[in-house]
């Protein structure tokens, strides 16, 4: 339990962090609060600003419209690429988001963002120890 004092932060930012194919244990604290937490997938903090999402979990906790202009000042959505390919769950549906994001893409431009075309994987990431997938679910 947070006392009241507490201050929670309204956006969280991963600049150049990718996340791909994401799941795992819930944080029993938030699970009570998902009802009242609401967030976006991503912001556009600077010109051609990217973020793609591709076979994750998404849950209802999402914002239908995904996406929030970075400020009133300097909104910066002419020019990012948000786009979504094989999520799932209930705040995965991608038919209400913004209009400026790029929405749903097909495989075959999915496939640019997987770990062995955009990282090249498969040449250094075994020897971590870190699992991924090689592909597109």
């Amino acid at each position: 339990m947070h006392d009241s004092s507490s201050t929670f932060a309204k956006f969280f930012t991963a600049k150049s962090i990718t996340f791909e194919n994401t799941a795992g244990p819930e944080d029993v604290e938030l699970k009570p609060n998902l009802q009242t937490v609401k967030t976006y997938l991503a912001r556009p903090w600077e010109p051609f600003s990217t973020a793609v999402f591709l076979n994750n979990y998404i849950d209802g906790f999402v914002r239908r419209d995904g996406y929030r202009i970075w400020s009133n000042d300097q909104p910066n959505i002419k020019t990012p690429y948000f786009a979504e390919f094989g999520n799932t769950g209930p705040g995965a549906n991608a038919t209400e988001r913004v209009k400026w994001a790029k929405g749903l893409i097909s495989k075959r431009a999915a496939a640019i963002f997987t770990a062995e075309r955009f990282i090249h994987a498969s040449t250094w990431l075994p020897a971590t120890g870190i699992q991924y997938d090689h592909g597109l679910h």
